[in-house]
């Protein structure tokens, strides 16, 4: 049930690991005093003799090689433009190993706050979300109705992650709409390729959908197919997100035992399921967030 968040922290996961950038290199020349005389002094031999080492060492140096600028699109550009501020972005996400599995993520960002609530296909409302309050970053569980601390996401936005990390420019599929125009960029790592490929509406440049194709070597690619609903400006966060919620991080341990066999029961998971992932009644008492939310979207009816 973790799919599409999973998946995401691991485009991000690949972009962070071999950030790359386009650095300008230049040199400073160097003014140099001469003497001004009908004979050459021993020092200015000396230097003349240490400019032609120079000059042939630089010479025997191989040309720096330049790496290619990335030359945004239109339409990934009028994107960026619409994500440069406050905006809500509305996406229905499927994975190609499990094409039955609809996630549908609403990013808002207002300010320095940002809320991202995960909504599985079937489910009235938001089953998981991501909220930074401008402060502090929390992961948030309303099927278990608990909420934990994290570290700030930087990387939240797929889209914007990509064009900070400075892509290639690759020859796009040709749109078989003749409405649409389209975009692809590729992000390559030492072991592993990131291919994105964009649909925008030829009238005004909107977002229309796209696929992340994720190679990993020895792998079997995964293709992330998104379909865009809404891109607006402007974001409204109405109400407090963890309002009615129990911080995890704050339970006792007999608070926390006493939680977690609760949910256990309740979602038919066994202490065979338990000892699968290496987890112990006992263990429970100290089980963080992260590790039980495991359990539950692994063994949980």
């Amino acid at each position: 049930m973790k799919k599409s968040l999973a998946a995401i922290c691991f485009m991000t996961a690949l972009t962070v690991l071999a950030a790359s950038g386009c650095g300008n290199s230049g040199s400073t020349d160097k003014e140099r005093s001469k003497d001004v005389g009908s004979s050459v002094s021993a020092e200015t031999e000396e230097q003349a003799a240490a400019e032609d080492t120079q000059t042939e060492t630089a010479a025997e140096q191989p040309p720096e090689t330049k790496t290619a600028e990335t030359v945004i699109g239109e339409g990934l550009e009028n994107t960026c433009e619409l994500f440069s501020g406050d905006y809500t972005y509305k996406v229905k996400t499927t994975f190609s190993d499990t094409p039955d599995e609809e996630v549908e993520t609403v990013m808002k960002k207002q300010g320095d706050k940002v809320y991202i609530t995960y909504t599985e296909k079937g489910s009235k409302k938001p089953d998981r979300a991501y909220y930074f309050d401008g402060t502090t970053a929390y992961d948030i569980d309303f099927g278990l109705k608990i909420y934990s601390k994290r570290e700030v996401w930087d990387d939240y936005n797929l889209i914007l992650s990509l064009i900070s990390k400075d892509p290639e420019n690759t020859e796009a599929h040709p749109a078989e709409d003749d409405e649409y125009s389209t975009e692809q960029y590729t992000y390559p790592g030492d072991t592993y390729i990131t291919v994105f490929d964009f649909r925008f509406d030829k009238k005004d440049n909107t977002l229309k959908d796209y696929t992340v194709t994720y190679t990993v070597e020895g792998e079997d690619d995964i293709v992330q197919s998104c379909k865009v609903e809404k891109l607006q400006t402007g974001a409204e966060i109405k109400s407090e997100p963890l309002e009615k919620l129990e911080d995890f991080g704050s339970f006792s341990e007999d608070r926390r035992l006493s939680f977690c066999l609760g949910i256990c029961s309740d979602y038919g998971i066994s202490t065979d399921n338990m000892y699968e992932m290496d987890i112990t009644t006992d263990d429970l008492k100290h089980i963080d967030y992260d590790k039980f939310t495991e359990l539950v979207y692994t063994y949980g009816k």
